[in-house]
């Protein structure tokens, strides 16, 4: 939930048009980056619940929540922890599960990157208009 608000917040802002130069569009501000760690702390907590009991789990989240925020700030491959506790959260609800209903959410994912690029090139992004 609180990864919502800072998004809204933001796009709020952007006055819900999404241009390359605006923090929605660009993924770079205050807000954007507020947001994106409440997303990994959030997936930090789901894979805990899976498999907690491991210690490289622990580490694993543990570093990822401290070096993201720099990771973010600095612009080096700013959304790799999410990226990495993304992929394990996937695998590891694959393997507990059984389901390959799991790997969806790579497509959707994928869709929503190209639908965003597409979106942001001619400009026409605006909702309220």
């Amino acid at each position: 939930m609180a990864g919502s608000f800072f998004e809204v917040w933001q796009n709020h802002i952007d006055k819900w048009y999404v241009t390359d130069d605006s923090a929605s569009g660009n993924g770079y501000s205050l807000l954007d980056g507020l947001f994106s760690f409440s997303i990994l702390v959030g997936q930090c907590i789901i894979l805990y619940a899976f498999i907690g009991n491991l210690s490289l789990i622990k580490y694993l989240c543990l570093i990822l929540i401290l070096v993201m925020p720099i990771m973010y700030y600095k612009k080096i491959l700013p959304f790799l922890p999410l990226t990495i506790i993304g992929v394990a959260n996937t695998i590891t609800a694959y393997l507990i599960f059984g389901q390959e209903v799991i790997f969806l959410q790579f497509l959707t994912i994928a869709l929503t990157v190209i639908f965003f690029n597409k979106l942001i090139k001619p400009r026409i992004s605006s909702i309220m208009d």
